[in-house]
């Protein structure tokens, strides 16, 4: 299947169980998709976003790893979590802060901090990750 026909069927499938196919299928495809799935990330309706990110998380390779780092600064609370979640299992310690933002919402908290625990491999790195989380926690906005 080419891989322009399964970026456009993830990006439109709202059947979860179908839509999972999908991302495992695309992540397999080759070159071209993380290129065509950058388009869903600004589309104007959520669940194409989400579909974008989370269709991105699964792909393997630096230029899926540059969009997530890129969704990072999404203005898209869900876009922003899912690519979070997959640069922290990642490596990437620049998604602490919105980790953080995870755990502290209480949304996809574990995922989140399972990443987080991945991230802190040194005391360096764990004292920066706790910083975090105390300065989210102390904030007046911060609910029970």
């Amino acid at each position: 299947v080419p891989v322009e026909a399964l970026v456009e069927a993830a990006l439109g499938e709202g059947d979860p169980n179908v839509a999972g196919a999908l991302r495992w299928a695309l992540a397999r495809s080759g070159d071209g998709g993380p290129a065509l799935l950058a388009e869903g990330l600004g589309s104007p309706v959520a669940a194409v976003r989400e579909r974008a990110v989370r269709s991105l998380a699964e792909m393997p390779g630096g230029e899926a790893t540059a969009l997530l780092r890129n969704a990072l600064a999404s203005p898209d609370a869900v876009v922003r979590g899912y690519a979070a979640l997959a640069l922290g299992t990642r490596g990437g310690a620049d998604a602490v802060p919105a980790l953080a933002d995870l755990v502290v919402a209480g949304t996809n908290d574990t995922d989140a901090a399972d990443a987080l625990s991945l991230l802190a491999g040194d005391d360096a790195a764990a004292d920066r990750i706790a910083a975090e989380l105390v300065d989210r926690l102390a904030r007046d906005t911060t609910g029970a």
